[in-house]
């Protein structure tokens, strides 16, 4: 176990936590794109305990890496996901957003949202990303349970994180 250098600071301390913190961030988005190879191959079909391998990504992910199916589940729901995010998954991809974010930003962002939730990421903790896209989610339901541009423009105003939002943001057209 390394233990702080008599002549280290807390300053260089906390920058290597920061280092130490982007690097996770990194390696799960890399096990993220990862695990979507794998499963586009369908690779688990030929490896795992049985004869023919396993019937699917979660189920190989479970009996080879003890992760609990929902939880894979959910794992290739976020990496499916940013195939259409590629901004978020960028982000991600170096280290600026945690998966905590990532997860939530995926359970609401299409790609016309993509930029203006993205720089909300940016400048909230996890908690308040998971909060306020809990919220956008509940908020941007219509009657047809799909999104509609003012739920979003509505959900973008909040009284703390306010940000300019434009047609092109939400992918609305103006009308003439």
């Amino acid at each position: 176990m390394d233990v702080m250098n008599p002549g280290q600071t807390p300053e260089s301390l906390a920058g290597d936590v920061l280092d130490s913190h982007r690097a996770l961030a990194r390696d799960r988005c890399r096990f993220l794109i990862r695990l979507r190879e794998f499963d586009l191959h369908r690779a688990y079909k030929g490896v795992g305990r049985g004869p023919r391998g396993s019937v699917d990504t979660p189920a190989w992910l479970q009996s080879t890496c003890g992760i609990p199916r929902d939880e894979a589940r959910e794992q290739l729901r976020v990496a499916y996901t940013l195939l259409n995010l590629p901004r978020i998954e960028a982000a991600f991809e170096v280290g600026d957003l945690s998966y905590a974010k990532v997860k939530a930003l995926a359970s609401v962002a299409t790609f016309a949202q993509e930029a203006s939730l993205l720089a909300l990421a940016r400048v909230m903790s996890d908690a308040q990303v998971k909060d306020y896209c809990v919220r956008l989610c509940r908020e941007s339901l219509g009657q047809t349970g799909e999104p509609t541009a003012e739920s979003h423009r509505s959900a973008l105003r909040p009284q703390i994180y306010s940000a300019p939002i434009s047609a092109e943001d939400t992918g609305a057209h103006a009308s003439t």
